[in-house]
């Protein structure tokens, strides 16, 4: 909900539509819930942030997910420099509606199967002034609780009702809705994070919407998990996807390519954004030992385990059990969390020409 005290500082008014925009005319007070309008620099800021919001309402009208995955395989621009065959991924996974819906399916087995994110990550995202703390694509909260739990005042946007629900039973104040459609709150948010789920957000919009939502100064950030096993159980998992699951390419589409400190494909469309600077790249390694029963869990909550046939599925846990029994019933997992952050452009250097 939007707050009703008078808006100070960089506390943005939200357009409810095209035409609140015009409000701000040259010639005329901007009155919307007793708010007058600032005049010099501040002013110039508040209709740049208008302006922002409706070219974010024009792209929610006009740009539907297929349009832009199947525009991005062939604009470097819009998802970095990388390869042709990273960003054909990466428009392959994220056109791909139908498993980005998958998560819910068993909103209780992600919660509780999938890991977590070391503890020095979360740390280095919660700087003094990070108070107020957005979540993009929050799932069941698995990350929020832990800007929670170091005093955040967290709130979640995310696209499944069954995910947001248990997400809720956490704490974690959530809106069912797509960030891309979402309007945010007039008071902006200190650090605007997405756990495990920036490659389901419509790279033409989401750079631009989370800079929206975002103060000047703040920052952006988006992680990952990935994980990688020793060379003797991924040659052995490789055989049992193989047999069961050809179509499940290993390494294609998993978190492991969704960052690359190499080519990483989300740099771009930050920095064509022109809200961003100091875009960074970092890794967090960790190390955790998974029992049979615990790889097995986990597997499904997987978008492309999720959306197998019930008997390919059964196929390949079986499998996959069969090979870690054979490593003596656990598997030691080396996890690498991505991290990329960028910081919110100073209003008063955006479209300045210089």
């Amino acid at each position: 909900m939007e707050s009703e005290r008078p808006c100070a500082g960089h506390c943005w008014p939200t357009p409810g539509s095209l035409a609140e925009v015009a409000q701000f005319d040259s010639d005329k007070n901007y009155t919307r819930r007793g708010h007058r309008r600032p005049a010099g620099p501040a002013r110039r800021e508040r209709a740049w942030c208008a302006w922002l919001r409706t070219c974010h309402l024009v792209l929610s009208l006009l740009i539907t997910p297929g349009a832009a995955a199947a525009r991005v395989c062939g604009v470097p621009g819009l998802w970095g420099a990388g390869s042709v065959e990273r960003r054909a991924t990466m428009a392959f996974v994220y056109g791909d509606r139908r498993r980005a819906g998958s998560f819910g399916d068993d909103a209780e087995q992600y919660d509780r199967a999938r890991p977590s994110y070391p503890a020095e990550l979360i740390d280095d995202l919660v700087a003094p002034d990070v108070q107020r703390v957005l979540d993009v694509g929050c799932g069941t909260g698995i990350a929020a609780r832990l800007f929670a739990a170091r005093g955040c005042a967290v709130f979640g946007v995310e696209p499944d009702a069954r995910m947001a629900a248990v997400a809720r039973r956490h704490g974690i104040h959530v809106v069912v809705a797509a960030f891309e459609s979402w309007n945010p709150p007039s008071e902006p948010f200190d650090l605007v994070y997405s756990a495990q789920a920036w490659h389901w957000v419509d790279p033409a919009i989401g750079a631009v919407k989370a800079g929206i939502a975002l103060r000047p100064g703040g920052y952006f950030a988006a992680f990952w998990n990935s994980n990688v096993q020793t060379p003797e159980v991924q040659a052995a998992f490789a055989e049992v996807y193989q047999r069961y699951a050809p179509a499940t390419v290993a390494g294609s589409d998993t978190a492991a390519s969704y960052f690359d400190p190499r080519d990483d494909v989300h740099t771009a469309s930050l920095s064509a954004s022109g809200l961003f600077e100091a875009v960074e790249l970092r890794r967090y390694p960790w190390q955790r030992v998974y029992r049979r029963d615990e790889w097995l869990d986990q597997l499904p909550t997987h978008s492309n385990h999720r959306t197998m046939l019930p008997e390919t599925l059964g196929a390949v846990l079986a499998g996959i059990g069969a090979v870690i029994d054979r490593f003596g019933g656990q598997i030691t997992v080396d996890h690498s969390a991505g991290l990329l952050t960028a910081r919110r452009t100073p209003l008063s250097t955006v479209g300045s020409g210089g």
